[in-house]
Formats: C-alpha cells, structure tokens, sequence
C-alpha cells in the first residue's frame, strides 16, 4: 500500500498532449481525453471544480493529480488550450 501512495508523481508523469484533434470524447489505454472549445470552459472554473476535488493538489500549471482514498493510485489531469 505504502508504494502507491508514496510513489512520486511528477509534472512529466502521465500521457503529453495528444496531437489536435476534433471536439469529442476519446478513451485511451489508461486514459480519456475530452476535447472542448474554449468557448464553452472557462478556465478559473475548471481549475476550481478540479481542486476542490478530494486528495487533489497541482503539480504544475495545468497538470493535477488526484490519489484514490484507500491506496493512493494517482490520477493526471493536464488542461490546456490549444489553438481555439
């Protein structure tokens, strides 16, 4: 148990961005990515719904991680804009 929740998660960790692609949903091995136009989500918001999620801190400008309550698993969250 202490291995997953001790194990360090970086800024670096997780999937990069994936090359642009249309609005939609796309699930992928190990992941989702959910691409929305920036008209419809405001930013400060986004941040806000997703800090106040529990065990959530930011590890860098627009990358978070969120553990699960019992063993600690990370989850990544990276947001950012790109293009429009």
């Amino acid at each position: 148990m202490a291995f997953f929740r001790f194990f360090p998660v970086t800024a670096e960790s997780g999937p990069g961005q994936p090359a642009s692609e249309a609005v939609g949903d796309y699930p992928k091995t190990g992941g989702f990515y959910a691409v929305r136009p920036s008209s419809e989500v405001g930013l400060n918001e986004l941040k806000s719904v997703i800090l106040a999620s529990p065990r959530t801190r930011e590890l860098a400008e627009g990358v978070y991680v969120s553990r699960s309550f019992f063993w600690g698993f990370p989850d990544i969250t990276h947001v950012w804009v790109d293009g429009d």
